[in-house]
């Protein structure tokens, strides 16, 4: 038997999970955008990573110290060390990265990103829409009662049970954890009436606009939620924005993932500590269990980029030559 969810829409779309891509034989272990593996040490990561839409919650967990995040910088200090950054310059890595309030483990109660907010814009004539209550299985309706009060307590959302629009909420697993889910928004209605992360601010005017239910509530966010038009785009552009100064020189960005690079270990000590001033500047977190301080190369992006420049992953190579031949038609 396989569990799912009957959305009351009309629309000749259907997700797919992966219980249900198992049942059918295709192989989740090793698709083509997550083969990216990372042991049991999150901080493995393979560059810096903002604390945007991934937003880890633990029912029960108390929140984080500011101990902890000193132990978990100084891991990935650690790690730089054996990643074979210079030990005689270890002491001024240290001082870079805790020079500023950027760290995070989890999502706290910090203000928003100082940054222009999102703007969503209704085409001429929009009507409000407002979906019906959906009904989910009872852990999933536990994670929600839970999450959400958890983000209302942090400010982000408010309730509005008064909202002329409201849109499903979508829980989606990150994992085999039964618990470990992440709630997204299936914005499809009210993207059609639009033109056009959790640190960004959303207008006030346009709030109401992208609403949610669950199966008890509706709420109003007060940051840009996750799947709505143009937040991946908006992102991009503020993040661009903010680290203009590094870019193409010294930075890329993709959405949340930045890479910063350096031809030797001074430009590169003097370049990181210009772009945690810009963090610091700009009000932006990153996630200390998602960051590396110093790799001579890295995987991103689906690529392995070092000092002899840049190629494809062999694993997705050999991953999509592994791939079967279509046998009908309709594959």
């Amino acid at each position: 038997a396989v569990d799912v969810l009957i959305a009351d829409v009309d629309d000749d779309e259907f997700i797919v999970g992966n219980d249900l891509l198992t049942t059918l034989g295709i192989n989740v272990d090793q698709p083509l955008e997550q083969l990216a593996r990372r042991g049991d040490d999150e901080t493995s990561g393979d560059s810096i990573d903002l604390e945007a839409d991934d937003l880890p919650f633990h029912p029960g967990q108390p929140e984080s110290s500011d101990d902890d995040i000193f132990v978990a910088v100084e891991r990935l200090i650690s790690r730089a060390v054996e990643n074979g950054f210079p030990v005689d310059r270890v002491e001024q890595l240290r001082t870079i990265v805790h020079a500023y309030d950027v760290w995070r483990l989890e999502l706290r109660a910090d203000p928003p990103a100082n940054v222009p907010p999102l703007e969503v814009r209704l085409r001429d004539g929009a009507r409000p829409a407002k979906c019906k209550p959906r009904k989910y299985p009872p852990h999933i309706r536990t994670f929600l009662r839970e999450f959400n009060a958890r983000i209302v307590s942090l400010g982000m959302v408010y309730e509005n049970p008064y909202s002329r629009w409201a849109s499903p909420v979508l829980p989606v697993k990150k994992s085999a954890d039964l618990m470990d889910l992440r709630q997204t928004t299936d914005y499809r209605v009210t993207n059609a009436e639009t033109e056009g992360f959790w640190q960004l601010t959303l207008a006030e005017m346009c709030q109401e606009f992208l609403s949610y239910m669950t199966d008890e509530k509706i709420f109003t966010p007060r940051r840009v939620p996750q799947c709505c038009s143009d937040a991946a785009i908006f992102f991009q552009k503020t993040m661009e924005t903010c680290f203009a100064s590094l870019l193409y020189e010294h930075l890329l960005i993709w959405i949340d993932d930045l890479l910063l690079y350096a031809d030797d270990i001074d430009t590169y000590l003097d370049k990181l500590a210009e772009f945690f001033s810009l963090l610091n500047q700009f009000g932006l977190k990153l996630s200390a269990k998602k960051c590396s301080l110093y790799q001579s190369e890295v995987k991103w992006c689906g690529r392995l980029i070092n000092h002899q420049g840049v190629r494809h992953d062999p694993e997705r190579i050999d991953t999509l030559r592994a791939m079967p031949y279509p046998k009908t038609a309709d594959k």
